[in-house]
């Protein structure tokens, strides 16, 4: 099911960002309407994509569920945004799918329990493959800023290259990260970049992603501070915040656990 209006891209390459979502979960179901600022979550990281200057299109990947059709809904009615629906479990398949009908040159791959997403690093990452001519570009593949702000770019041909390499179940769960994890399997010689914060800005230690309940309290008092999502504050000005303002966040979500991508989620 593909729901929602496109919107208009420039001539040239065509840059298509996919936000992975779904409403069923283990440890935090229906986490994409938990209430940020007010706000339903997956609003809050929609808007923030919406600010990056060089994306055409802004897609939510939706598992193809009955279960999941009150999301798909709201990313057409409330949203007004596309919505596909695609592959239950597989991201991977989901993400080849989604890329096949859009017709992207470019991916953008985030999942909805980020809402932090910064839109500087969207257009820094998807810049530096362009200049670069890189097969993949991450502000993860190596952990350095606070989980949370996690943003996987890659061209067309690396996400089908991984889609014919990558056989694994349990791997082809997720999307991008089967460039980085198989690159010398799909690529002879992958070109791969990684956008790191400037010295004293690291804290991959700190969680900013929506996994549990307590990290909703850390991302709601963020977002309440800077008014998200009226207003977009960048990944610094959050660290900023925390580091001098607001040490006591870190404290509230530091017993959840993060999930490994090798492990089936």
């Amino acid at each position: 099911m593909r729901t929602g209006t496109r919107r208009k891209f420039k001539i040239g390459k065509k840059i298509v960002a996919l936000i992975f979502a779904r409403l069923g979960g283990g440890r935090f179901p229906r986490k994409n309407f938990a209430p940020i600022n007010g706000y339903p979550a997956l609003e809050v990281m929609y808007k923030r994509v919406r600010k990056s200057k060089l994306i055409n299109e802004i897609i939510i990947a939706i598992p193809n569920e009955k279960k999941e059709m009150e999301l798909a809904d709201f990313v057409h009615q409330e949203l007004k945004a596309v919505a596909y629906m695609g592959h239950p479990t597989s991201l991977l398949e989901r993400a080849f799918e989604c890329i096949e009908w859009s017709d992207a040159d470019y991916i953008v791959d985030m999942t909805a329990d980020c809402p932090l997403v910064d839109p500087v690093h969207i257009d820094g990452l998807i810049r530096g493959l362009k200049l670069h001519k890189l097969d993949y570009a991450s502000n993860c593949a190596i952990r350095s800023w606070p989980d949370g702000f996690d943003v996987q770019v890659y061209t067309k041909e690396a996400l089908e290259k991984a889609y014919h390499t990558v056989q694994n179940p349990i791997h082809r769960c997720h999307s991008g990260w089967n460039i980085l994890e198989h690159r010398k399997e799909i690529v002879p010689e992958p070109k791969i970049g990684f956008y790191a914060p400037k010295k004293g800005y690291w804290h991959p230690e700190w969680g900013l992603t929506i996994d549990e309940h307590d990290d909703l309290k850390v991302i709601d008092d963020i977002c309440v501070h800077f008014n998200i999502p009226e207003e977009t504050p960048t990944a610094m000005q959050i660290i900023e915040y925390i580091m001098w303002k607001a040490p006591h966040l870190v404290e509230i979500n530091k017993q959840v656990k993060r999930k490994n991508p090798t492990v089936e989620g």
